[in-house]
């Protein structure tokens, strides 16, 4: 998912406008054990990441309307009474170190923010609060700073890199260009640096409580952050230092690792957004399609993947700058360190190749955006479903060149043990976030309701 662009999006806070045109509905193997219940809420614009703060309420990050706060009716799963927690809030990922909020910016920023007084709204300056950019200047581009999860004292986040496909030079830089000129998406050449150590990478902040209360005090760089340059790119180790109260490299080698998620004994999953690319087979390498292009035989790219974090792990995938000179990203991928996709992503087919079926998934699905993820883990969920990861894929459709074309904005869930995809809901507009409200419902966050309205929250419930 690309999020090089912010657009001002009008919406009430309750209330679904009129002539929303998602209806999403429940898959038959899964009916009637579960129901998709109507919209609990409209949001205040198009919602990234949902969670859990203070007083059992529900916190949504919307990227372009700030984070706003819902009273959570858990016998009805009904959202009310929303507060504007911080209207200001320009980003997708959010996440509570206690009562202490921390949430990411399209900037490239983490913010840490305080409600002192106990009214809701976090980083009242004026009123003795704090609103501290901790980090800022984590170079972005053709993605930004994803989703947060915050376990203990540590925080985990997504980094997408700046680049279109972990390349440096022409054509990789969709919204970019390191040199004067615009990214490809405008009709340049995208010519780009390529990435820095933070981009592509599942970073943390191993303790909380280490980081001094002060702006840029968590970042990793030794080189000033802002603007970008070439030094800051390509030669800039600073992250992977150790220091456990800055944010540095926990594993690497993604290219847009969105949706964070943890299970019942806290370890972290995550996806990643892959780019438009043909497989060569071999486990590694591939072609990638110009310009970010469909290209002409959907059959054969690369699909979207789900891994299990690993600390120092290598997922494998593209980077210029940074392959062989750090021991997380050996030199051709191959290093023992190397985790692979739970899903099957195509990398290690050598053919022959089949399309894509949404209905009956086998992987994440080619160009599905496969964004926020989370387990839902009522005792009442259809067996099939037990112990399942649930992923949020967001893109409606994508289309080859040669006329085939596959349709997503669905739930999936995922056994995490052998890989096996089941779809389990359809009928979304732009999917997005999913997250488990402890009992028996899990919340599906969409980006919009239609063309040029806001985002809802639905829940996928099970039928009593």
């Amino acid at each position: 998912m690309r999020w090089g662009w912010a657009g001002a999006v009008a919406a009430a806070l309750i209330g679904l406008a009129s002539g929303a045109s998602a209806q999403p509905a429940i898959d038959a193997p899964y009916q009637p054990a579960l129901k998709v219940e109507t919209a609990l809420a409209a949001t205040s614009g198009s919602p990234t990441q949902m969670c859990w703060g203070p007083l059992g309420r529900l916190y949504v990050m919307s990227h372009d309307a700030g984070i706003v706060s819902y009273r959570y009716n858990w016998l009805t799963g009904k959202l009310s009474s929303p507060i504007r927690a911080v209207p200001s809030a320009r980003g997708i990922g959010l996440g509570f170190h206690g009562a202490v909020l921390y949430y990411s910016t399209l900037a490239g920023g983490l913010v840490k923010a305080t409600d002192d007084d106990g009214d809701g709204v976090y980083g009242e300056v004026g009123q003795g609060e704090r609103s501290l950019e901790i980090v800022r200047g984590i170079p972005s581009g053709d993605h930004a700073v994803d989703q947060i999860q915050i376990v203990g004292d540590t925080l985990y986040v997504g980094i997408g890199r700046r680049t279109i496909n972990g390349r440096a030079g022409a054509l990789s830089g969709g919204t970019i260009d390191d040199f004067g000129g615009s990214g490809f998406f405008y009709g340049g050449q995208g010519v780009t640096w390529g990435d820095s150590a933070y981009n592509g990478a599942i970073a943390w902040i191993r303790d909380l409580t280490q980081v001094v209360d002060a702006v840029d005090s968590a970042n990793a760089f030794n080189t000033p952050a802002s603007p970008p340059t070439r030094a800051l790119i390509q030669d800039d180790f600073g992250p992977y230092s150790t220091s456990p109260g800055k944010l540095t490299v926990h594993s690497a080698g993604t290219r847009n690792p969105f949706g964070l998620c943890l299970d019942a004994g806290g370890r972290l999953f995550f996806t990643n957004n892959y780019n438009r690319a043909t497989t060569l087979g071999d486990g590694t390498n591939v072609v990638d399609h110009a310009r970010d292009g469909v290209g002409s035989d959907l059959r054969a790219s690369v699909h979207d993947q789900l891994f299990l974090a690993v600390e120092g792990a290598d997922y494998g995938y593209a980077d210029d700058v940074w392959r062989g000179r750090t021991s997380i990203l050996p030199a051709g991928a191959i290093g023992a360190n190397r985790v692979a996709s739970i899903t099957p992503d195509n990398l290690s087919n050598p053919g022959p190749y089949l399309l894509h079926d949404p209905a009956r998934p086998v992987g994440l699905g080619p160009s599905s955006s496969a964004n926020g993820c989370a387990f839902f883990d009522s005792a009442a969920l259809p067996p099939a479903l037990a112990g399942n990861l649930f992923i949020a894929r967001y893109n409606p459709s994508v289309a080859d060149s040669s006329g085939r074309t596959i349709r997503y904005a669905d739930v999936i869930a995922v056994d995490v043990t052998t890989g096996e995809v089941k779809r389990v809901a359809t009928g979304f507009q732009n999917p997005i976030a999913v997250l488990w409200d402890g009992a028996n419902r899990l919340l599906v966050a969409d980006f919009t309701t239609g063309t040029g309205k806001p985002g809802a929250i639905y829940s996928l419930a099970v039928a009593r």
